[in-house]
């Protein structure tokens, strides 16, 4: 069994190296990425705005599966329709916190905060649910703290579901509930000033930290 990785930054080159090399088939990363330097592949595939995920609509893959760890470009219908299921390792409570930075703006908003792997479709962050983890936080947590949470619960639903897959385990998912929530880059970077009672306990250090 052969899969395809989608990565992005320090977690997404944690599971690349997680992955046993005879498993994967090629490794996918967008040319700015800050991992990309730290890598040194045969099968790796960098893209960058001449290089679009739009041309890879014409490469057949011979993998049934793939995963996304904090890829940074929205993959196309034209390459999602080529796997069985792509899944993608959201660090966030899906449908709260789609989009971008969702650990902080659990906090910001006060809105659930975890982990949540879930197959990739057409709409950002909206595919079908396959495990998630919820967790609990209060108004003294902080950023780093929280952050580091998330990425221990995102190596544990990885390891989990990579070695399901490579073992042609059967994995079931549900549909994402209704409501929920969605934020952008330009969501965060139009802030402006940020309230005192996030900046009290440190919750701002998620800037540096996501």
């Amino acid at each position: 069994m052969l899969i395809d990785l989608y990565i992005g930054s320090d977690i997404g080159l944690w599971a690349l190296k997680q992955t046993p090399t005879i498993s994967i088939n090629k490794v996918y990363i967008a040319n700015n990425d800050s991992c990309n330097n730290e890598i040194n592949e045969v099968k790796l595939f960098c893209f960058n705005n001449k290089i679009t995920l739009s041309d890879l609509s014409k490469h057949t893959t011979v993998c049934d599966f793939a995963f996304s760890v904090h890829f940074k470009e929205k993959i196309p219908p034209s390459i999602i329709s080529k796997y069985k299921a792509i899944y993608n390792i959201h660090p966030g409570a899906l449908p709260y916190g789609r989009g971008m930075y969702p650990a902080f703006w659990a906090l910001y908003k006060n809105e659930p905060a975890g982990v949540t792997i879930h197959e990739i479709n057409e709409k950002i962050d909206r595919g079908a649910i396959v495990e998630q983890i919820i967790l609990k936080y209060n108004l003294r947590t902080t950023g780093k703290e929280l952050h580091s949470k998330i990425r221990k619960c995102e190596m544990l639903l990885y390891k989990k579901y990579f070695r399901k897959v490579l073992n042609k385990e059967q994995i079931n998912s549900k549909p994402q509930m209704d409501g929920g929530s969605y934020y952008s880059f330009n969501d965060f970077k139009n802030l402006g000033d940020i309230p005192l009672s996030i900046w009290k306990y440190g919750k701002i250090s998620l800037i540096k930290n996501l």
